[in-house]
């Protein structure tokens, strides 16, 4: 896999220069950081930053900046980014997990990582949507699931309520989804399955990925709370081992993160059925008087979920954080402490299902996995 975890020169953009402004924008610093982090868990390197302010007398500033996971608040590291008239250098150092080192961890845990890069290479060549497609599922083949385009509906479909959301046909595909664009998504998927256990996937029962063109109004679950008054993104049917994914959400910055926020929605209605909602264990470790789908018990208990989404209800507060979970269990070490017990409450599960698999993240992060499970 091309040691991809372990340089942050190779993410895009990380020699951004604020022009406009000639200053150096910390905002596009942490945007930075917050890819490098989550398309590689743990990475070592340096990034600069060139100017022509002043050449001949550099003035040297050191600052520390947090590097803020993207949807992720509560768990921060920081880097420390020396500023001065020639350049900014950033480095971040964390644990380096290259490709060998990955698959020694997982050989020790006993737990299966399928190396992506051939279908990678397949995905590369792929002339047409529909070709791109079939690349992404030879690869999603070991993991036990496979991506369909819903094109008509048929009377299963019916009685699951897919006519309440639109389906695609292939006008739309082609005047509407960008070749490239839905490429680049898959690779950044792919890569992130490359080091995510096939146990983590076939715990969730998942079978099929459906895209759709997108769900209609009344299929909206945070309808008329806060911001989120747009039609889901995608939605998970626990008892189908199904997702829907609205197509126009597949997208480079949000798609592989809204695929594992699903894949825990599958893990979490597996483990607790009908108890999925109510799930006391949970929901008896925030704060007293805390209520779900209630802006103004957010704004008063902020350390008790990763963001105002998960605020919605429990389902959707698992659903955080199984979706940063999958990237790097920052959040058992989250500064917050809710948010830390919860995380540990849905690893220890975890564990119960998939042995060893909080040792394998734990050594992701370079921290003893009797940290994550208690």
């Amino acid at each position: 896999m091309n040691e991809r975890f372990e340089n942050v020169r190779l993410l895009p953009d990380v020699n951004k220069y604020d022009q406009e402004n000639n200053i150096f924008n910390n905002y596009k610093l942490k945007k930075i950081a917050a890819l490098a982090l989550i398309g590689a868990i743990g990475i070592a390197g340096t990034a600069s930053i060139n100017h022509k302010k002043n050449p001949e007398y550099p003035k040297v500033n050191k600052l520390t900046v947090e590097l803020v996971d993207y949807n992720l608040d509560h768990a921060t590291p920081t880097a420390d980014i020396e500023v001065n008239d020639n350049n900014a250098m950033l480095e971040i150092k964390n644990d380096k997990t290259s490709d060998e080192y990955l698959k020694q961890v997982a050989q020790d845990c006993n737990l299966t990582l399928i190396n992506p890069d051939e279908y990678i290479d397949k995905l590369k060549e792929a002339k047409s949507y529909n070709s791109a497609v079939n690349s992404l599922n030879d690869y999603a083949a070991n993991f036990g699931f496979q991506f369909k385009t819903i094109y008509k509906l048929d009377s299963t479909d019916k009685e699951d309520g897919l006519h309440n959301r639109a389906i695609l046909d292939p006008k739309y595909i082609n005047e509407y989804v960008i070749l490239d664009r839905f490429k680049q998504t898959a690779t950044i998927l792919m890569q992130s399955l490359g080091y995510t256990p096939v146990e983590f996937i076939r715990a969730s029962k998942l079978k099929e990925v459906r895209f759709l063109k997108g769900f209609g109004e009344n299929s909206a679950p945070v309808r008329g709370y806060s911001a989120y008054s747009t039609s889901p993104a995608a939605m998970a049917m626990e008892d189908k081992n199904l997702v829907d994914f609205a197509i126009s959400s597949f997208s480079p910055y949000d798609g592989p993160e809204i695929f594992f926020h699903e894949i825990g929605h599958l893990i979490d209605g597996q483990e607790m059925g009908r108890m999925q909602q109510k799930d006391p264990q949970y929901t008896d470790l925030n704060p007293k008087g805390f209520k779900y789908f209630d802006e103004k018990s957010y704004q008063e208990n902020k350390d008790a979920v990763v963001n105002e989404y998960a605020s919605y209800n429990a389902v959707e507060d698992k659903g955080m954080i199984y979706q940063n979970f999958i990237f790097g269990p920052r959040l058992a070490y989250s500064k917050d402490p809710i948010i830390r017990e919860k995380t540990r409450l849905l690893v220890a599960r975890l564990d119960e299902k998939i042995p060893n698999i909080s040792e394998y993240y734990a050594a992701l992060c370079s921290i003893p996995a009797t940290e994550i499970v208690k």
